[in-house]
């Protein structure tokens, strides 16, 4: 064939493939009303400006029929709610597809909604470039000034009825479905992300979930699905940058009961209450000794993720076995890195670690974290300026030995922990071993440089040596990935947690410009005289030796308006603001004490006191109690209501001590509604 004709040949091929390539024409479906009912493949046009209320709480748009695909016209936006309406106010689900296969829902655009797209029990389906916001979020009660409210606190142990989704919403909810593709998504100002239940051999790639209240993606009992090439940065609640890092169950990624062998690669999850947030689940720690053998979240992998810039942990995963976590980077994570407690068979390797553990709790800080842990291998891990580079120890007790699950998986002793070839450098303590760690160290390989010494304390038991004796690596080849983006390191330019901004609704994302101002100072200044103290009588068994201490520490007062002490993990004088009589007194960070008076005119009405404290707490108006917890507990919010009768200036006195731990004394003063 002469080569023109050929040429010609060719062309034709290919103009033809390219026309029977487009898709074909489909109806326009017009969605003006609610119980929009599709039986075939259609395209969703809705009027400019509508606002469908899904008035009955089963769905806007029904899908009804298999093998259909489902678009939606250029500039069309689905609405459930107008867009002033409350986050916490939204309600309704956009498209509902029940019991279906095969469908696909392809550049769906909803605003709105509790649930914006739901399915349950649809096998190969896929979700392709939808675009969900503006839907279901509470409205947080913790402030920037301290966490105040415990209420924001989320409980993810139950959802096989689908409780996530009904109390706290979703931009995609996914349940009881086979071979899922999910992928190109964009979410944002949802409390939820994607949710999968009982999902199997799903993919989720090339996705954004990001800047939300509570999760970016949540599995519940799923398996086998890959997930990789995703943003879910910025998931996070219980934050407030130098103040207080509670996270309150919030993550990028929420793994929750029984998920196996998933695959979690090249995704980035950063700014999260934790990074990627894993626990075993009821199942296993509720379940029988038979149950309980071998159960938790086992077999996944972890590979190449940015799990940085946590409030609380990058990834902390307990109570599993099995796991893989490699080649991912942690930096900057407020607790530590990766905490695992009760976990065995885990390999960390070939992760990067970096400065992770200036706002721990305790000894728990630092770069790997491990209670009670058993047969798990750390290996060619870097540490760079963690708080500790490792941290092994056993605080399993008889009563816990004792339930299904430890008396399933608990050998006594314990087996022992493989260290081999990490690097540390500019670590207070590289390696930190406790009472029951049972440890084979590689020493001669860990080198350090200009680190401090590592340390031994209690019954740790160190076997010697073996290069033939530990265990081989479970993954020999990488699995396939899925999606074309490259998301780990787009957030560069805003690392560090002091980018966390939160507003009433959620974090702010940082990329959109500055944050909102925040909202305006409601309560009534007090002229306030505060004094603190190191005390040597316990305030509980000996309060009149606790107020003589009190008065023999030769302390100026702090004059200020507002009774707000954000010590953190530290004390009086490692306040940024503190008064330089209270940082050249160097009162320690423990067993201390704050006494206040405060004075102030008020006139007749209602008011209202709110007091946040950690420990002890004893308030006073006029010589009467008001507030009054005086023991040793975690994080407390109280608040009660007194009526003035006339105008009158009043007298607020607070006594409040420290035990250990982490503690802030905030007392606000208010009009009552």
């Amino acid at each position: 064939m002469p080569l023109t004709a050929r040429r010609s040949a060719v062309f034709a091929t290919l103009l033809a493939a390219t026309l029977f390539a487009q898709e074909p024409i489909v109806p326009d479906v017009i969605v003006d009303r609610d119980d929009i009912r599709i039986t075939t493949s259609c395209r969703l046009v809705v009027p400019e400006g509508r606002v469908v209320d899904d008035a009955n709480g089963d769905g806007v748009v029904h899908v009804d029929a298999d093998d259909v695909v489902v678009t939606m016209a250029a500039g069309s936006v689905l609405r459930g709610a107008p867009a002033d309406r409350a986050p916490d106010a939204v309600t309704g689900t956009g498209v509902v597809v029940k019991g279906r296969a095969r469908v696909t829902l392809r550049h769906l655009r909803l605003r709105g909604f509790k649930r914006g797209v739901f399915l349950d029990g649809c096998d190969d389906a896929v979700l392709d470039g939808l675009d969900v916001a503006d839907g279901f979020r509470q409205r947080l009660a913790s402030t920037p000034d301290t966490c105040r409210d415990d209420v924001d606190w989320l409980s993810p142990h139950a959802n096989d009825r689908g409780e996530w989704a009904e109390r706290w919403g979703a931009a995609i909810v996914v349940e009881r479905s086979q071979r899922p593709i999910l992928s190109d998504f964009v979410i944002r100002r949802v409390q939820n992300g994607v949710i999968l239940a009982s999902v199997t051999d799903g993919r989720v790639y090339d996705g954004d979930a990001s800047w939300l209240s509570g999760w970016g993606l949540a599995l519940w009992r799923c398996s086998r699905v890959t997930v990789s090439r995703n943003a879910f940065d910025g998931c996070i609640r219980g934050y407030s940058h130098g103040v207080y890092n509670r996270g309150q169950d919030s993550a990028g990624i929420l793994f929750f009961e029984s998920n196996t062998q998933n695959v979690i690669a090249e995704n980035s999850v950063t700014k999260g209450g934790d990074g990627i947030f894993g626990f075993a689940g009821r199942d296993a720690l509720d379940g029988t000794t038979t149950s309980a053998k071998r159960r938790g979240c086992n077999d996944n992998l972890f590979l190449r993720n940015d799990l940085s810039d946590a409030a609380a942990h990058g990834l902390e995963l307990t109570f599993s076995f099995g796991n893989v976590i490699a080649g991912n980077r942690f930096d900057r994570n407020a607790i530590c890195g990766v905490w695992a407690g009760y976990s065995q068979d885990t390999w960390i390797f070939g992760n990067t670690f970096l400065w992770n553990g200036d706002a721990g709790y305790g000894l728990e800080r630092g770069g790997v974290n491990i209670d009670s842990g058993a047969r798990n291998v750390v290996v060619d891990n870097t540490f760079t300026g963690d708080r500790c580079g490792i941290h092994l120890w056993s605080a399993v007790g008889d009563a816990f030995r004792s339930t299904p699950w430890g008396a399933a998986n608990l050998t006594t002793p314990l087996d022992r922990t493989w260290i081999l070839a990490n690097r540390f450098a500019f670590c207070p303590v590289p390696m930190h071993f406790r009472s029951g760690a049972r440890v084979e160290v590689h020493r001669a390989a860990l080198p350090t440089m200009q680190c401090g010494a590592s340390k031994t304390e209690g019954d740790v038991v160190e076997f010697p040596f073996d290069p033939a004796g530990h265990p081989k690596p479970p993954m020999t080849s990488e699995p396939p990935l899925f999606g074309v983006r490259r998301p780990v390191g787009r957030l560069a330019k805003w690392r560090g947690r002091h980018h966390i901004t939160m507003t009433e609704w959620g974090p702010h994302d940082p990329t959109s410009g500055p944050p909102p101002p925040p909202p305006p100072r409601r309560d009534v200044p007090i002229a306030w005289e505060i004094r603190a103290f190191p005390w040597t009588k316990h305030p509980v068994d000996d309060l009149e030796g606790w107020r003589r201490d009190a008065k023999a520490f030769d302390g100026s007062p702090w004059r200020r308006d507002r009774l707000l002490l954000r010590y953190g993990s530290g004390g009086p004088s490692e306040l940024a603001d503190a008064p330089d009589a209270w940082k050249k007194a160097t009162i320690g960070v423990e067993r201390f004490g704050t006494v206040a008076r405060g004075t102030v005119k008020l006139p007749a009405g209602r008011w209202r006191v709110t007091a946040t404290f950690d420990d002890g707490l004893r308030l006073r108006r006029d010589g009467t109690v008001l507030l009054e917890t005086w023991k040793h507990h975690p994080p407390a919010t109280e608040t009660t209501i007194f009526t003035t009768d006339r105008e009158a200036t009043h007298v607020f006195d607070v006594e409040h001590f420290e035990l250990d731990g982490w503690a802030v004394l905030d007392v606000t003063l208010e009009p009552a509604p």
